[in-house]
Formats: C-alpha cells, structure tokens, sequence
C-alpha cells in the first residue's frame, strides 16, 4: 500500500489535472484523496493519475471521490488478474496432462472395474432390502 506520503503525491498530481475550487471544502476533497490512495499500492496509483490512460484522460467532468476509488479498484483488480497470468505461465504443467502410459492405463481400468462392481453389489444389495428383483 502507498505511504501517505506517496498518497499525497498522487494526490497532488490528480488534483492538479482538475479545478476543484467548485466543491464544497478543498482541502477536505484532498485529504479524502489521500485516505484513499493510502489502500492501495503505488502502480494503481501511477496508472490512476496518468493524464492519458487514467482518471485526467477518461473525465470530461468534475473530478469525485467515488471516480477515484472505482478507478483505482479496476486497476488494481487488473493488476492483481495481469499478476495471477504470469505465475500461472511459470506453473509446470500438471501431471495428467502427459498421457497414461499402458501400465497406468491398466492399473486405471482395474480400479474402475473394481469401483463398479463395488457399486453393483451395493446396489443389488439394496434392491434385495427393498424387495425388488434384480
């Protein structure tokens, strides 16, 4: 998570893209600015604060607190989903996806074969309580 230093820094930098003389007490408008940030990490807020890509370049109107909090939560649910990608590309491939070689082919229908027949007679087992024929 950004320090509230760095907060205040993207901070700055946000509001310096915008005039926010128009809302109620600008100086609060910023410190619920920085309590923001202060949740999330730094590249969220890089990204936030870019004048193309983030909050300066997609507003047309007034700057809000909840722009910013559902900017940075996008990014940062991006970030997080970009992050889960490249691990999962470093990942080995799991073991079943190379093919059964004949022996473990085999052990595999026998213990199918076994788990049927185990079902049969259970099953013929309750037909018999119940009275029906098989």
């Amino acid at each position: 998570m950004a320090t509230e230093n760095e907060a205040e820094q993207y901070a700055a930098t946000l509001l310096s893209f915008f005039n926010i003389n128009d809302v109620g007490n600008p100086a609060i408008f910023a410190e619920g600015l920085i309590e923001v940030m202060q949740h999330f990490p730094v590249p969220v807020l890089a990204a936030v604060v870019h004048p193309l890509n983030g909050l300066p370049g997609k507003l047309k109107f007034r700057l809000s607190i909840a722009d910013v909090v559902q900017a940075c939560n996008a990014e940062n649910a991006r970030l997080v989903a970009e992050d889960v990608e490249r691990r999962r590309a470093h990942l080995p491939p799991p073991d079943r996806a190379r093919p059964m070689t004949p022996e473990e082919n085999e052990a595999m229908g026998k213990r199918v074969e076994a788990l049927a027949e185990e079902i049969r007679r259970s099953l013929a087992d309750k037909a018999l309580v119940f009275g029906m024929k098989q």
